[in-house]
């Protein structure tokens, strides 16, 4: 019988009991109403607290609901934190890398929707790739590159970048009527996109329509797709993130759901206020029993406060408590872990109990015995041994044989049938010795005696020769070396800054070449620059106190590049006789960089459009197609020709050879690059011998003065001039021949 039921049970009787019946239940039947209003009043209090829990989740969920409300109307969409963390990474990185600011988008912010109607579809269908990441091409890889490196870090997990290069030279079309045809947008990479995903989604009016396509949908997110149709969830389209009209949407979807919250808030706090009551509610006692007439006219509430504990309880059962189940079983199974640690932690200490008394046997009469071997040992070792030999030659061979050995008493007797033979060794190297200091007595007509047991005269001369001429000639050694290492330093700068003011005035020779002339409506010139990373030594090498009598002594020249100095020179003749190979090929290799002026140097070629807007050649060369990166290969060969030859000069020394020779010429250009290269050729008054395939013979022909085929006909070879004036008879005899042409 439930709680509330007793208590109803208990509230009938005392309402109908008159003073006998009273007297009747006395002492017993009042403590089973006391027990069971105090069971009533825990109930209510072990519900008011969840109860009050739930309010507390949910008040706080209508804070954050108010937070995204606010930020909806100041144009903040709710994206994920994750997603909108790394368009901002991604848009950092890349903006400090190129210097101006990089835009990255979200597709979601780049749509619009045109007819309302198929709104749902295209929220539903796009569902997750709404929230992909849209940049430029040129930036995909390096995008790429900082979602790797955070990926883990931050957890950026299962967000989308477009690859919008790979996607311009797929060029999606979308299908008529299909989905993606709904969807406006004005940039280029975010309708590639659409038309990719949607272009094959074809719109339906009604559900028979669907199976006419391979992919279609409905206007209510019917979806048929790979022979399976399904409705698509609610859920996808709940909350629009596509077109100005999603935000306004989400506002009134998000302001619905803060009133329906804070009409269930106001419910709980109502019911919560109720289950306060009950719990404060005073219980009687047997003292009280001539206040029962006022607890029995009390007692008339009791169906009314059952009818609540029954919504009550009605709502507690519906929460889920199985977090408490769970919580049961982690004390249960930590109870048993500090039942094995402490089994353990008993284990150990009878180990520790062992290991002391084992301690306490060695300390007391193992250690005292080998103290006094170990002593005997070492007076015999004194005895027969020096102490430099001991620490340079015997302890360390002794530990190397222990290491690979069980024990010193097998590497005694493994060595002790060596001993013999080490004896015989060492009467022979006496001998030598003998032998060699006659020697030297006869070569230097000395008198030391040979038969010395040790080399104290010996050794008093090579003391004298090393301590007092030897230092000498030093001396001069060094002084000469340092005058030629300054000599030689000065030297390498002078060479080094000669050739890169050689190579300005090349380049200046070269933009004085190309000044006058154009190709097309582009203007091109050389420029060359200090690289970056050598920027200390072309500022040393081109300073303009070595111009005015200042050298690498100078103390003011030094002071101002000591460390360029000092680096550069460490890496060109920081040279050891005692070098490693390895070392040696990459000081070869340093030699090599350093002594190259080019190292200190970084060329250029900068393209000038009619309206004066500037490319630099190294940063278009990898995303220009073939023909384009042609072009300034034969601008900058064309104006090297011109400048070597001396072209611009109209006097005597202008008159010298021009001649240029090109094989495979022009191969990946189109006709109107071809067409500006001769005229650009003609210009500079080069004379010119142009190998070319056939296909290309119709742009050369015309501009030339004379045209040579190379004629193949089986096993014979022959040359055939032919007018360009009839170049289509020309072609078809080409055609049936393989052939070389030749133009001049």
């Amino acid at each position: 019988m439930k709680l509330s039921q007793q208590a109803l049970i208990c509230a009938q009787q005392l309402i109908k009991a008159d003073e006998k019946v009273l007297d009747a239940i006395a002492a017993e039947g009042f403590n089973n109403i006391i027990g069971l209003i105090n069971k009533l009043k825990q109930t209510a209090g072990q519900i008011k607290s969840l109860i009050d829990s739930a309010i507390t989740k949910a008040e706080r969920l209508l804070d954050e609901l108010a937070d995204e409300v606010e930020n909806l109307k100041r144009g903040v969409k709710p994206y994920p934190r994750n997603l909108l963390a790394l368009k901002e990474e991604i848009a950092r990185t890349l903006s400090t890398k190129y210097g101006d600011k990089v835009q990255v988008h979200i597709l979601a912010d780049l749509l619009e929707i045109r007819d309302m109607r198929w709104k749902n579809a295209v929220e539903a269908y796009l569902h997750t790739q709404k929230f992909y990441l849209i940049v430029e091409p040129e930036h995909f890889l390096d995008a790429l590159k900082v979602y790797d490196r955070l990926k883990f870090e931050k957890g950026f997990y299962d967000l989308g970048l477009v690859d919008t290069g790979k996607l311009a030279q797929l060029k999606p079309a979308a299908m008529e009527n299909s989905l993606a045809q709904e969807v406006e947008t004005s940039n280029r990479y975010a309708r590639m996109f659409v038309d990719f995903v949607m272009g094959n989604v074809i719109k339906c009016n009604d559900l028979e329509e669907l199976r006419n396509y391979p992919r279609s949908i409905t206007d209510s997110c019917m979806l048929y797709q790979n022979f399976v149709a399904r409705q698509l969830h609610p859920d996808r389209w709940k909350n629009p993130y596509i077109g100005r009209r999603s935000i306004e949407e989400q506002i009134e979807n998000k302001t619905a759901q803060i009133a329906q919250i804070e009409k269930e808030v106001t419910s709980f706090k109502n019911l919560s206020n109720a289950l306060s009551n009950i719990y404060s509610m005073e219980s009687i006692n047997l003292n009280e029993a001539e206040n029962i007439t006022e607890v029995l006219e009390q007692s008339k509430n009791i169906p009314a406060l059952e009818e609540k504990l029954d919504a009550i309880v009605d709502e507690l059962s519906k929460l889920d408590l199985t977090w408490l189940e769970q919580l049961d079983k982690k004390i249960e199974k930590l109870e048993k872990e500090i039942e094995n640690l402490k089994k353990q932690e008993n284990d150990c200490l009878i180990e520790l109990i062992d290991l002391k008394n084992k301690n306490k046997y060695i300390t007391e009469n193992s250690i005292p015995s080998a103290k006094q071997n170990i002593e005997l040992y070492q007076n015999r070792i004194n005895s027969q041994f020096t102490d430099e030999w001991v620490q340079k030659v015997g302890e360390p061979r002794f530990q190397k044989e222990l290491s690979s050995r069980a024990s010193a008493n097998e590497i005694y007797n493994n060595f002790y049938s060596q001993l013999a033979r080490t004896q015989s060794q060492m009467n022979k190297k006496w001998e030598e010795l003998v032998s060699a200091r006659a020697e030297y007595n006869r070569e230097y007509r000395m008198s030391y005696d040979i038969n010395l047991p040790d080399n104290a005269p010996y050794e008093k001369e090579l003391n004298e020769l090393k301590d007092i001429k030897l230092p000498e000639y030093l001396e001069k050694i060094k002084d000469a070396k340092e005058k030629a290492f300054q000599q030689f330093r000065e030297d390498f700068l002078a060479k080094l800054k000669a050739n890169i003011d050689m190579v300005k005035e090349q380049i200046e020779e070269l933009n004085s070449a190309l000044k006058e002339s154009s190709f097309g409506n582009d203007r091109y010139r050389f420029v060359v620059s200090p690289r970056p990373e050598y920027r200390r030594f072309y500022d040393m090498i081109t300073d303009e106190l070595l111009m005015d009598g200042y050298n690498l002594a100078s103390h003011v020249f030094f002071e101002k590049h000591k460390d360029a100095i000092e680096e550069l020179f460490k890496q060109i003749t920081d040279i050891d006789l005692q070098t490693d190979a390895d070392t040696r090929i990459e000081l070869e290799k340093n030699i090599k960089r350093f002594t190259d002026y080019r190292t200190y140097l970084t060329f250029d070629l900068i393209v000038t459009d009619n309206q004066d807007r500037e490319q630099r050649l190294s940063k278009t060369l990898r995303k220009k197609s073939g023909g384009e990166t042609q072009t300034p290969f034969y601008i900058a060969m064309l104006a090297s020709f011109a400048q070597l030859y001396r072209t611009r000069y109209n006097n005597e020394s202008g008159n010298t050879i021009r001649l240029i020779m090109f094989d495979e010429a022009f191969s990946k250009m189109d006709s109107d690059r071809i067409q500006e290269s001769i005229k650009l050729l003609r210009k500079f008054g080069l004379q010119a011998i142009l190998a070319a395939p056939s296909e290309k013979i119709g742009d050369i022909a015309p501009l030339v003065d004379r045209t040579l085929c190379v004629i193949r006909s089986e096993n014979r070879s022959f040359v055939k001039a032919f007018d360009a004036k009839k170049l289509k008879e020309a072609l078809h005899e080409l055609q049936e021949a393989d052939t070389q042409p030749i133009a001049r």
